[in-house]
């Protein structure tokens, strides 16, 4: 087959609804957040529209139909051209079963099937690569807050206190992280004291581990440390329905920030601002983990400094 695809092609592409195609082919790429509102699911700032998208923290960050594909389902230019012409063969659905299938989202979570052997993958990949304490692995294990795929081997994180939701993240060199489909609007993974009044928000399951492996070596106490797998407002909001103390503890960089700058009243917690012992950047808590042996640094980084509420 020719990888070469026609002008006629690239605008029948370009002719496809972005957002029906993705209800019906990828719904774990988009999620409705609003009236008429879609973004991406670990991304909130990314905004998807019938034609394409774009990205409030990062004007470099928009593109069409086929741009998304490429950048989101990792597809070349010519195979993007070709697979949304052939959803333009089959669309002309319905408005009513255009809203049946967002509507239906939730009800289709879908779980990968846990593997029957021990859960050795999982547990290297965290131990050794990641750098976390063994015994919180065998901890998250023993809560059913993760476990082992059948297929891949991956790291599934799952949690339903707070609505269906699953992070899938790879175990192999290949970086791979997503959320599993039909993952419920605003939810969240939760490990540690599900029960405190306190919860600290990171953007990842890892990061979530790493930071409770981190206070409790240097604070000693045990609240909540929740993933809102990204960047996600709907999340942030519904986390602080259920907890009265809410700490903002996300990524050191651009996207952190701006997701920070609209929920700024609440305090914020930041990984060290100094290089790793390889000179590395610590832009996360895992990598605060991996890479950071300044203890005192490190303890000063995880302490809440806010006089939010004082009268003075």
């Amino acid at each position: 087959m020719s990888n070469n695809v026609g002008k006629e092609l690239k605008e029948k592409a370009k002719g496809v609804n972005l957002i029906e195609y993705l209800f019906n082919h990828h719904p774990e790429l988009i999620e409705e957040v609003g009236r008429d509102r879609f973004v991406h699911p670990d991304h909130d700032s990314l905004v998807i529209m019938e034609r394409g998208f774009f990205r409030h923290s990062s004007p470099d960050c928009r593109g069409d139909q086929i741009q998304f594909l490429m950048d989101f389902l990792h597809m070349s230019f010519q195979d993007a051209v070709r697979e949304l012409c052939a959803h333009a063969g089959e669309s002309g659905m319905k408005l009513e079963e255009h809203q049946l299938s967002r509507n239906a989202k939730e009800r289709f979570f879908h779980l990968p099937y846990p593997t029957e052997d021990i859960y050795k993958r999982v547990w290297a990949y965290l131990t050794v690569k990641r750098g976390i304490p063994a015994e919180i692995v065998q901890e998250l294990f023993d809560a059913e807050l993760l476990y082992q795929s059948e297929d891949y081997g991956n790291c599934v994180f799952h949690y339903d206190g707070a609505g269906n939701y699953a992070e899938i993240v790879g175990t192999s060199d290949i970086k791979f992280r997503r959320n599993a489909e039909g993952c419920a609007p605003g939810a969240y993974w939760a490990c540690g004291n599900t029960d405190s009044d306190t919860a600290y928000v990171c953007e990842s399951a890892i990061d979530a581990i790493s930071l409770m492996a981190l206070y409790r070596k240097y604070l000693g106490d045990n609240p909540a440390f929740v993933s809102i797998g990204g960047l996600k407002d709907i999340s942030i909001d519904k986390i602080r329905s259920k907890y009265k103390n809410v700490i903002i503890a996300v990524d050191r960089d651009e996207s952190g920030d701006y997701c920070y700058s609209k929920h700024n009243d609440l305090p914020r917690i930041l990984p060290p601002d100094i290089p790793g012992k390889g000179g590395e950047k610590l832009k996360d808590w895992n990598d605060v983990i991996r890479f950071c042996n300044d203890d005192r640094k490190i303890a000063k980084s995880i302490e809440i400094l806010s006089d939010m509420g004082m009268p003075f």
